[in-house]
């Protein structure tokens, strides 16, 4: 094979320019790229069987990018969840936030991590998992309605009601920090596997 062919979703990933968290575009870019090669990885190297593997998963895969500074950046799915979306900060299960000091600077990335973590991307970001919210189009005109439909789907397949409690899905666990309101109207939590 010619060295300078380069497989077409590589290609196609290492051409497209990260905005800014600012941009309009931000949110629909980085749901899309996450749910689309996360998908694209578990259909060429299947499903990770372990839990282990799983973490290893999120943190080794994952699409290039351009930054600003001209630089292509390699980012995992965790790095575009809780690195950009969730505002730097540490994956479940991990002691660090998602991208060190160094980095930031070395790459000039802060322009690209998000103020403010907007929790109904909970609702749009697809793992792979049987409980993750079905794969939706996410438009820059329409996102926040697009979000709000989605979370609000997602939540009402994943809180539900039962006797004087609750069973929620882990994401709401896993991410509580994110969540600006009580979604299970002050009533005592049991998680679903």
């Amino acid at each position: 094979s010619h060295p300078s062919l380069i497989p077409t979703s590589e290609k196609v990933f290492a051409l497209l320019t990260l905005p800014p968290s600012s941009s309009p575009s931000y949110l629909p870019f980085l749901i899309t790229l996450y749910n689309l090669t996360v998908s694209l990885t578990l259909m060429t190297l299947g499903r990770p069987k372990t839990t282990l593997n799983r973490l290893r998963y999120f943190d080794a895969l994952g699409p290039v990018v351009k930054v600003s500074s001209g630089a292509a950046i390699f980012m995992s799915f965790n790095v575009i969840e809780n690195g950009f979306l969730r505002g730097n900060r540490a994956a479940p299960y991990h002691f660090s936030k998602s991208l060190s000091r160094k980095v930031i600077e070395k790459y000039g990335l802060q322009e690209y991590i998000s103020e403010k973590v907007d929790w109904r991307i909970h609702g749009a970001l697809n793992c792979g998992a049987n409980s993750c919210p079905p794969v939706e189009k996410y438009t820059v005109e329409n996102v926040e309605e697009e979000l709000e439909r989605s979370f609000e789907a997602f939540k009402e397949n994943n809180i539900l009601e039962e006797g004087e409690g609750v069973k929620a899905s882990l994401i709401f666990k896993w991410y509580e920090v994110d969540f600006e309101e009580d979604l299970y109207g002050g009533k005592k939590v049991e998680w679903m596997e």
